[in-house]
């Protein structure tokens, strides 16, 4: 289960941006989107590289980190 993956955003730092990583609950998924405030509706963004469900997500130098969490197979 230790394990980080890394998805790549683009990083304002005037500019805050909501994202939603991963999965929900026990169900795995590996999209990401990123709630765009003009048009108030999800934007898809680069898809993680694993599906994921109980991870935890942070920013660090302006990428994205997705750490831990669960596959369909664990």
């Amino acid at each position: 289960m230790a394990r980080c993956v890394f998805a790549r955003c683009d990083c304002l730092s005037d500019i805050l941006q909501l994202y939603h990583i991963g999965g929900i609950g026990e169900t795995v998924g590996n999209s990401v989107y990123v709630y765009d405030e003009v048009s108030r509706q999800w934007q898809p963004a680069p898809s993680l590289p694993q599906a994921l469900h109980g991870h935890e997500c942070t920013v660090l130098n302006c990428q994205g980190l997705v750490c831990g969490g669960y596959t369909a197979n664990n």
